[in-house]
């Protein structure tokens, strides 16, 4: 299905997914609310002294090489400032001509097409960086209402990301309920794409990797590349998750412990993280059984990224541990550590959120429990 390939061509979300690059300090790149030409735009201005250099919004869009698009969008300027376009991938770039001869300085926009093929051999689905540049001579330029039709495509390397509102689904037939919706930004692992839905990784309580669909006008490729390593993906998509509910992942009660697990699965894990009960305190005698646990003021005992932080532990060290709580550490400065954690109440709402606490002390800014110890389940610490 054809869509425009550009995310906020508008620019009715200011300068959100686009990057921005001027040569010199005096190039300035902003996204005024009300300059466009029902709201947002970018304005690109390059200064009318010395060497102009240039002032530039790109984006990186999964395209096909070989195939050929049509970029258009609407612009207007003042002064002598040129305006044009450029498409660079595999190393290799093509650039528009310039579109003085249609933008008379200080005249309404026009709309400008520029029609290009993705450079580069075979048919293959790679990054082109997209550009719309103002530069040559000093003057403003303004860019609205980007757009480049095509079917949007997707890469193993990088994340899926959806967008506002958006629900996943526990099938690609749409016919089998849903998962809920989850937070803008949200990533996940591609998986391909079935019955015009793309198909992503999804965890279970089990710490089995199971599947999740997404309408395809509901998703993105990510501009983040997929990490090698498992505790890595864990951080990304547990940070994406912020403010999602346990129902919104399939998971119900309390999902704190079982929150790790769906992140297990989510990210392709298939072993490190202890996933035989939903309950913390098996969990921390199970890691405490395999010596990767230590309680916080002993020897040894450290914070890094990748590490399990329970909370409130009574009966360590016999047969009957429990614990009250569990997070995800996704990363350590200095005395004070980062988690993500499911089933945390937040204003009137029991949410995935994001605790800071003190590796010294125990406690958090979040809520009221003590942290006890961690568990190493990926050999650091």
């Amino acid at each position: 299905m054809s869509t425009n390939l550009i995310r906020n061509g508008s620019f009715d979300s200011q300068g959100k997914y686009w990057k921005s690059y001027g040569w010199y300090s005096g190039n300035t790149i902003l996204f005024p609310e009300n300059e466009g030409q029902s709201g947002g735009c970018v304005k690109l201005s390059v200064p009318s002294t010395g060497d102009p250099g240039q002032s530039s919004v790109y984006q990186n869009i999964p395209m096909v090489t070989g195939n050929t698009y049509n970029l258009t969008f609407y612009a207007k300027r003042t002064g002598a400032v040129d305006v044009w376009a450029e498409v660079s991938a595999n190393g290799l770039r093509v650039v528009s001509p310039s579109f003085i001869p249609q933008l008379v300085s200080g005249g309404d926009y026009v709309q400008l097409s520029y029609q290009f093929t993705v450079p580069g051999t075979g048919t293959n689905i790679v990054l082109a960086r997209v550009r719309l540049i103002a530069g040559s001579a000093g003057g403003t330029a303004w860019f609205d209402t980007a757009e480049i039709q095509g079917d949007k495509m997707f890469l193993n390397s990088r994340y899926v990301e959806i967008g506002n509102n958006v629900r996943l689904y526990k099938n690609a037939e749409l016919s089998n309920n849903n998962y809920g919706v989850l937070p803008a930004g949200a990533k996940f692992i591609y998986d391909g794409i079935v019955n015009n839905m793309v198909a992503v990784d999804w965890g279970r309580d089990d710490g089995m990797t199971t599947n999740a669909y997404i309408r395809v006008a509901d998703c993105w490729c990510s501009e983040m590349s997929v990490e090698e390593f498992a505790e890595e993906r864990m951080i990304t998509i547990a940070s994406s998750l912020v403010g999602a509910t346990g129902p919104n992942l399939g998971l119900g009660g309390n999902y704190c412990e079982n929150f790790i697990h769906w992140l297990s699965g989510a990210c392709g894990l298939s072993t490190d993280v202890y996933c035989d009960s939903g309950y913390c305190g098996p969990a921390v005698k199970h890691y405490d059984q395999e010596e990767i646990y230590d309680v916080r003021g002993t020897s040894g005992y450290a914070v890094s990224p990748g590490d399990l932080a329970y909370y409130d532990v009574t009966g360590y060290g016999t047969e009957n541990v429990t614990s009250a709580h569990v997070g995800f550490v996704i990363d350590r400065s200095g005395d004070t550590y980062t988690t993500i954690e499911g089933n945390v109440p937040v204003d009137g709402r029991t949410i995935v959120a994001q605790v800071s606490g003190s590796i010294s002390s125990g406690l958090n800014n979040v809520h009221s429990r003590v942290l006890h110890g961690v568990a190493h389940v990926f050999g650091v610490g």
